[in-house]
């Protein structure tokens, strides 16, 4: 179990999650965004990804989620996701912890340049000061990858900003 970003999001993975030189995949509407970081482990190559990012605001602002999905949605479909369905529900999770959760299915070409079919889940905390984000990728099909997944959902703690 490991710790990421601010505000912090504990979570169990296979291997430490890398700290992203890029600056997330965040953008919001006014230079409200105060700071952003990026965790990742693995690639749509490898059809295997975890991606956590937290971001703080310079001042309290309403953040909308749902907003928050559609840009990963798109994130997903501008590095060659094709296909994309999609479902969002509310998330409850440990603790009580609420959120809201986009998942479904796309199709990628993997390393041999093969369409696959991929799953996915994106889990999405907010509140006036920042927001949390956890994105789950996965082969459809390989049942040791769920396991994981479900595994890191599973350990998902959230700290509050710094």
């Amino acid at each position: 179990t490991s710790e990421y970003g601010n505000p912090s999001i504990k979570l169990e993975t296979p291997k430490v999650l890398r700290r992203s030189t890029e600056n997330g995949t965040s953008q919001l509407k006014g230079g409200l965004l105060n700071e952003t970081q990026k965790f990742t482990y693995g690639s749509l190559l490898e059809s295997f990804q975890i991606t956590v990012i937290t971001s703080t605001f310079k001042e309290s602002i309403d953040i909308n989620l749902d907003d928050r999905i559609n840009t990963e949605v798109k994130t997903i479909e501008t590095l060659g996701g094709k296909n994309v369905f999609i479902t969002v529900d509310d998330y409850n999770g440990n603790d009580g912890l609420q959120g809201k959760r986009a998942s479904g299915t796309f199709t990628a070409q993997n390393s041999k340049g093969e369409s696959e079919l991929l799953q996915y889940q994106i889990i999405l905390f907010g509140n006036s000061h920042g927001y949390q984000e956890i994105i789950l990728i996965n082969k459809e099909n390989d049942a040791d990858a769920k396991e994981i997944m479900k595994r890191v959902v599973d350990s998902i703690e959230l700290g509050k900003p710094l």
